[in-house]
């Protein structure tokens, strides 16, 4: 149905969502500024998105219906975010927020 887009789970599910440029800026930054071999770190935004305010900020402004199906794949977490405390503990930040990098993205797309 193209009227309506349907989705497994409830929509309150939570994911830790993290632009590309912020991967790539932070994998730098590890580069350049930590000195310790073979140290390891979560690269994530630090910030949890239920799936429904993330839908809703990708079709802001626009009349969609969201149906969110209850069904679930077996394995998949409920609530995802990740710990990013020691990528901060170094000095670098997260710069792109969800919504203007979800609607970058979409532009993107459709181009």
């Amino acid at each position: 149905n193209p009227e309506v887009i349907e989705l497994f789970g409830t929509g309150e599910e939570t994911r830790d969502f993290i632009h590309a440029k912020d991967v790539a800026r932070a994998a730098l930054y590890i580069i350049k500024n930590n000195s310790e071999k073979h140290n390891v770190f979560n690269i994530a935004s630090g910030y949890e998105l239920s799936i429904k305010n993330a839908v809703l900020a990708l079709f802001k402004g626009k009349e969609v219906k969201v149906d969110f199906k209850n069904k679930y794949k077996v394995g998949d977490p409920n609530y995802w975010r990740a710990d990013i405390s020691k990528l901060l503990n170094t000095g670098f930040t997260p710069k792109y927020n969800f919504e203007d990098s979800i609607i970058e993205y979409f532009n993107w797309v459709r181009e």
